[in-house]
């Protein structure tokens, strides 16, 4: 783990979660809960980025980012309140407007 600036927060994991942390670090598996859970945030993170990054590539294969009617569909099938959502930070291809 790096020395990297950190900061102490709360953090809700059910009790088979802890037991199986713990399992792990009684094993030596790893070396305290704390590294644990920063490790598999990161992992999580780093699996983020890599999907949006993936989809955004994926947005622009197939024509570009959703259109405003595209993303009112989504939502209204989803279920969600309000106006459509920002689609993102997506270059959009010549002469298409969002």
């Amino acid at each position: 783990m790096s020395m990297a600036k950190t900061e102490k927060v709360t953090v809700t994991l059910t009790v088979a979660q802890v037991a199986a942390i713990k399992a792990r670090l009684a094993a030596g598996r790893v070396e305290s809960v704390s590294g644990f859970v920063q490790e598999a945030v990161q992992e999580a993170l780093d699996a983020a980025e890599l999907l949006e990054s993936t989809l955004e590539a994926d947005l622009l294969a197939a024509g570009g980012p959703p259109t405003e009617a595209e993303l009112a569909w989504a939502d209204a099938v989803l279920g969600r309140d309000g106006p459509p959502r920002d689609p993102g930070p997506y270059p959009y291809p010549e002469g298409r407007q969002r």
